[in-house]
């Protein structure tokens, strides 16, 4: 890329005046010297913290033995400002991550690198690019189009993870009622709680392999020594489904009551049933009503054209000649 063209071409946008280019060094100014103030106080301190802690760790913690990405690390001064100081923000991004499958402890970091990133990316790439393309576009619609796809950057990555997250709960729920059904046959076969979601985990990790992943990691959660409600309750929380919600909540009073796991699985396994069948039904139903506006649309004017259209060729082909010459023969009216 010629960048001399490109400087020039930016120049030439506000009419011999660099508008658009002191726009872009302004920005780039700006930027770096709010996040150089906003961690001047705190990088010192962050490391010193973080210095301590993982030498007074263990070598195998799992918080502290977690690789960081070089290149994470060093773009830390662009997008830490930019990342909420309330923890209960950065609680629910940090669970919405999870509920897509992202458990890595630097996952929140890198939602937000990639999020500021890709606004700069798009934003200055407007600015470079549609100049070449657009040569007379002025600066305020440069401005408002760099602006435009700077926020579409910024937005992208949560649609992203919301989109992941519902895909992923609907494998849940789809799949939940089978591995409901080999959980309640275990149980009864005499294995404990613990030892029949680690089976399950293993029998279903080909059919559903994301409720095998949760189905393992609750336990070896209990077989580490983490409590069983504070496990099932965990379960629920990462995946988000009501579904899974309810069989925690239902075991959890099933063992402080002193009632049977097994009868408590039989019955929800069969509403479970009876709601998968309930959910097929609606969207057998849905179906009719989604097909309205493609029919009405697409089909019915094709039926229309394809019936009238012999007609109305024939109609022409005979009027048009007799009004070219300026009069209709009677036998066209009176046989």
């Amino acid at each position: 890329m010629d960048v001399s063209g490109v400087v020039s071409s930016l120049i030439g946008l506000g009419g011999g005046e660099p508008y658009a280019l002191w726009l872009v060094i302004f920005a780039a100014v700006a930027f770096v010297v709010a996040g150089a103030n906003s961690l001047r106080g705190q990088l010192a301190v962050r490391q010193r913290i973080t210095s301590d802690v993982v030498k007074r760790s263990d070598e195998g913690s799992l918080l502290y033995g977690e690789p960081r990405w070089a290149w994470l690390k060093s773009l830390e001064p662009v997008y830490r400002p930019f990342m909420p100081s309330d923890s209960e923000v950065a609680s629910n991004i940090r669970r919405k991550l999870i509920e897509a499958g992202f458990r890595n402890p630097h996952a929140v970091e890198l939602f937000f690198a990639l999020r500021i990133l890709l606004a700069l990316a798009l934003g200055i790439g407007a600015i470079i690019v549609v100049p070449m393309a657009f040569s007379s576009l002025k600066v305020a619609p440069l401005t408002m189009v760099a602006m435009g796809l700077a926020a579409a950057g910024y937005l992208f990555p949560a649609n992203v993870i919301s989109w992941f997250a519902a895909r992923r709960q609907q494998r849940i729920t789809e799949g939940f009622p089978d591995a409901l059904d080999m959980l309640l046959v275990c149980v009864e076969a005499g294995l404990s709680l613990e030892a029949s979601i680690l089976r399950v985990g293993r029998e279903i990790r080909n059919a559903h392999p994301v409720i095998a992943e949760e189905f393992r990691l609750v336990g070896n959660e209990m077989l580490a020594g983490k409590g069983r409600h504070d496990a099932l309750r965990s379960l629920g929380e990462r995946t988000g489904v009501s579904d899974v919600k309810s069989l925690a909540s239902l075991l959890i009073q099933s063992d402080q009551f002193g009632t049977s796991i097994a009868q408590a699985l039989r019955v929800h396994a069969s509403e479970m049933r009876a709601m998968r069948i309930l959910r097929a039904e609606e969207r057998a139903h849905k179906i009719p009503v989604k097909l309205a506006f493609p029919l009405m649309f697409g089909l019915i004017p094709v039926v229309l054209i394809i019936t009238l259209a012999p007609g109305i060729i024939r109609v022409f082909d005979v009027l048009l000649p007799l009004l070219s010459r300026g009069k209709i023969p009677r036998s066209t009216f009176h046989p």
